[in-house]
């Protein structure tokens, strides 16, 4: 099959051509940037084809199929145990780094911050924080066996084992998210914030990737209260980064009016307020 073949084969079930470019520079074994110069008549003799397009069929995301996903410049390891990064998560990274770096909201010094990235999954967060950030160490926390060897991996691609601490705990825990919070000044998090009622709706292909990492209870919104009501009660200073879901801040606004927690949104590509801060002290 030739390159602009394999473009019409799959278009209709891969609409972004990125995706399509990055399941051609796997099957040829070419680095991304290569295949754009690509003739459209070059033929794909990949013994993968096959593999690729059954795949596809089966609606199966293209990171599952190639096992690797682009964030914040990197590209990070990925399977069917955790969640595919989205670009999303990047605005996170962003204000993370132009905090931790400003020092606005902190005393620390950057080598004494502890930093802790919550719902790590693959690690995309906490990895991306040590790379962007020479003197940072950072704590990467989950509760699946699945997420946490994606994390080892990816941690042994990037060499950060001395600044990666990889740690199993459940999250859902009051105590545990409680002495994770009192132990560190700036907290991550990206949990699961799908309702059970909106699961169901999902459109097919998201439903390969982990229900755990998607799913929480209270209509969503479990992990978000008890993160708000234990930060609330901390008497040191700390930071909370947390991605919402397209539909929660307006709940969010109200939870940390409520705690007297300082706070703003940050936007997404779409104008949706889709990372929350908030501080106490």
């Amino acid at each position: 099959m030739r390159i602009d073949d394999f473009h019409r084969e799959v278009k209709l079930q891969v609409l972004n051509l990125s995706d399509r470019l990055d399941l051609i520079s796997f099957m040829l074994d070419v680095p991304y940037s290569d295949v754009t110069s690509l003739d459209g008549g070059t033929v794909i003799s990949s013994p993968l084809l096959d593999v690729v397009l059954s795949k596809i069929s089966k609606k199966i995301p293209v990171a599952y199929i190639t096992g690797r996903r682009e964030f914040y410049g990197y590209e990070f390891y990925v399977d069917s145990g955790v969640l595919i990064p989205r670009v999303e998560t990047e605005i996170l990274i962003s204000e993370a780094i132009r905090l931790i770096k400003n020092q606005k909201l902190l005393d620390n010094d950057l080598a004494e911050l502890k930093v802790v990235d919550l719902f790590t999954g693959s690690g995309v967060i906490g990895i991306t924080l040590v790379n962007e950030i020479e003197e940072l160490k950072v704590k990467v926390v989950d509760i699946s066996d699945e997420a946490l060897k994606v994390v080892k991996v990816n941690v042994d691609k990037f060499d950060v084992s001395d600044r990666v601490d990889v740690v199993k705990l459940d999250l859902s825990v009051e105590s545990n998210v409680e002495s994770i919070l009192i132990d560190n000044d700036i907290i991550l998090a990206n949990p699961p914030y799908v309702s059970e009622e909106y699961y169901v709706e999902m459109v097919e292909s998201l439903k390969y990737e982990p229900k755990i990492a998607l799913v929480s209870k209270d209509n969503g919104l479990f992990y978000y209260n008890m993160l708000i009501y234990i930060l609330m009660q901390c008497t040191d200073k700390k930071i909370l980064i947390a991605e919402l879901g397209f539909d929660q801040s307006d709940y969010m606004l109200e939870l940390c009016s409520k705690y007297g927690l300082a706070h703003y949104f940050l936007k997404d590509y779409l104008g949706i307020n889709r990372v929350l801060v908030c501080s106490k002290g």
